[in-house]
């Protein structure tokens, strides 16, 4: 089991800005949180910046499980499939919930790409 810091140092290992072409044309603010860290994800028109929590968000995405909020964010998990498994919950804006569903795998490309593609975009 992670420590807080353990946690907030793995969130922090997913801030930057990303390029996601399924997010053209949208503009809104999604937190995922986890049991120990979270993160922000700021969208506008096919840019994502992930931050720090900023408690202002469209859309709040929360799991309890260690290491789920790591592979949302990174595509790795579904947003709806973890939801309808009870893995992760999500409130405020669902339609938006569809809509990054779908983009989060193209962030985990780019988090797993070459040096510099993080925070390069």
């Amino acid at each position: 089991m992670k420590t807080e810091s353990e946690a907030r140092s793995v969130a922090r290992s997913l801030y930057g800005e990303y390029r996601v072409p399924e997010l053209v044309g949208v503009n809104a603010d999604v937190e995922f949180i986890g049991p120990l860290a979270g993160v922000h994800m700021r969208i506008d028109d096919g840019r994502a910046t992930v931050s720090a929590p900023t408690g202002q968000a469209d859309l709040v995405i929360r799991s309890d499980i260690e290491d789920e909020l790591l592979r949302l964010v990174r595509g790795e998990t579904n947003v709806i499939v973890a939801a309808l498994q009870d893995r992760a919950s999500a409130t405020g804006d669902l339609l938006l919930a569809f809509k990054v569903a779908g983009s989060m795998p193209h962030i985990g490309k780019q988090l797993g790409s070459a040096p510099g593609a993080q925070g390069g975009a």
